[in-house]
């Protein structure tokens, strides 16, 4: 069962890293909700990002990716469909916390907040 009907995201591996297309799955509401929410989520956790100021949530990836921010890429764009992000690096290690990332936000995008909790128990 989805959980925000409203959108989907297409995430596709790269060799270094993660491509997220959002693809709005009802029109205009998609629209509106992905621009609302990951238009201002994703340019705020960059922001956070650069400035080292770590956010403690319920992710078993962002740890890892605060602590290396300059050993990744990361570029965010607002489309007509929401936000596209591409993360990248050649650190084995952080690459690793970017697909999982991935995965998370995908979870969390599919069955909501007990994917995320889900994640952090395995």
């Amino acid at each position: 069962m989805m959980r925000r009907p409203a959108f989907i995201t297409a995430v596709i591996a790269v060799l270094t890293g993660c491509t997220g297309r959002p693809r709005s799955a009802s029109g205009s509401s998609g629209m509106r909700m992905m621009n609302g929410s990951s238009g201002q989520h994703v340019p705020s956790m960059y922001r956070h990002v650069d400035e080292g100021n770590e956010v403690r949530c319920m992710s078993d990836s962002l740890p890892t990716m605060f602590r290396n921010a300059s050993r990744y890429n990361r570029h965010s764009e607002l489309t007509k469909a929401g936000v596209a992000v591409t993360e990248t690096s050649e650190d084995p290690v952080v690459l690793a916390a970017i697909r999982r990332h991935a995965r998370e936000v995908t979870g969390f995008v599919r069955d909501g907040m007990p994917a995320m909790m889900h994640g952090m128990m395995e």
